[in-house]
């Protein structure tokens, strides 16, 4: 079965990543299912899949459009690559807010 959303995001998106599709098995963190929505912005939008409502906005993380987003596989790390050839490694284990820990250089 499919799953259909419709949100309104606070910018127009490029690219996301569903924390619920995680396996159970793999992480112990016990958050509620949510997605990070890469902005053609450069900010990043933390969505609540139970009612669609927005967490947060990381604003103005990158210069340049997100195109990539992943999990870890555990669930506690985002990495979020941009148009600017940089990859941001995000602490995901506050689902309010994701706190920036790195930044790769030299990726394209």
């Amino acid at each position: 079965a499919q799953l259909h959303m419709f949100v309104s995001l606070p910018g127009p998106g490029s690219c996301l990543a569903l924390r619920s599709l995680l396996p159970t098995h793999t992480t112990s963190l016990n958050l509620p299912d949510h997605c990070c929505v890469g902005l053609t912005t450069g900010s990043l939008a933390l969505y609540d899949l139970t009612d669609l409502s927005l967490l947060s906005v990381l604003p103005n993380l990158s210069q340049q459009p997100f195109s990539q987003i992943r999990y870890s596989p555990h669930g506690k790390y985002v990495a979020a690559g941009s148009h600017d050839c940089l990859i941001y490694l995000l602490d995901a284990r506050n689902i309010t807010i994701y706190k920036p820990l790195r930044i790769l250089r030299g990726h394209a």
